[in-house]
């Protein structure tokens, strides 16, 4: 099945927002956090804390997406576009090109919907990992559980959209389960808004999945509908980790 990922950002919305099977898959696996002792804040820690009371702000977000995949096993990238919105702690990713399919993601279910086929996979979410999960702009609480958090050097970001102020951040997992699927993630941050502009994923494999952003919009008031999967009526539904699928 083709992506429609991630992210952010992350097992997902890292790399949720445009997801595929194996990564519902991974995301409705296991994790252990791990919190690192106690100590005093850095510049960037400070700086990364005032991008996150900004991040607290927004209730809700849109914005366009464009998803570029590099694998060992595609003669090309593979490149999805599409519609991404948020609202509490709901994210539903409408991916446009090449195939259109909507992936719902909340604290305890990943939705995928294949509009062409009229069939919905559903994936539980389990070990505290919705909170990652259901929003491309995780909370800084959150990451730190599960990731190191360093300024980048790496190779520039290009974001879609220029802005005045910008901070890349390099996570990379402390432990657990995350880190059989992730090795690195990078993040492009808008610093005087608190948005993601772009992220970067790489897996141990050696997979890297860019996912930029543009017309990004904050708090512009959507509503529970605007974040539902729409299915058409005899949508069928079925969840892989079931023993039987389910009408």
């Amino acid at each position: 099945m083709r992506g429609a990922l991630w992210s952010i950002v992350t097992v997902i919305s890292l790399s949720v927002g445009v997801p595929d099977r194996a990564l519902a898959r991974q995301a409705a696996g296991s994790a252990t956090p791990t919190n690192a002792a106690s100590q005093p804040a850095t510049d960037l820690e400070k700086r990364v804390d005032q991008i996150d009371r900004r991040a607290a702000r927004i209730v809700d977000l849109t914005a366009d997406f464009e998803q570029v995949k590099h694998s060992a096993v595609l003669a090309e990238p593979l490149v999805s576009k599409g519609e991404v919105r948020a609202k509490g702690g709901v994210t539903l990713w409408s991916t446009r090109e090449p195939d259109e399919t909507r992936t719902r993601i909340d604290p305890e279910l990943i939705r995928i919907y294949y509009v062409k086929s009229r069939a919905i996979e559903e994936y539980p979410i389990e070990h505290g990992l919705g909170s990652l999960a259901a929003s491309p702009l995780p909370r800084l609480d959150t990451l730190r559980s599960l990731f190191t958090i360093a300024e980048d050097s790496g190779p520039v970001l290009t974001p879609l959209e220029v802005v005045p102020h910008s901070l890349t951040l390099l996570l990379t997992p402390i432990g657990g389960d995350v880190k059989k699927f992730i090795a690195t993630v990078r993040v492009l941050l808008d610093a005087d808004r608190g948005l993601v502009l772009a992220f970067e994923l790489k897996d141990p494999d050696g997979e890297v999945t860019l996912i930029r952003f543009s017309k990004i919009r904050a708090n512009t008031g959507l509503l529970d509908a605007d974040v539902d999967l729409k299915p058409a009526a005899d949508t069928r539904i079925s969840r892989p980790f079931d023993a039987a699928p389910k009408r």
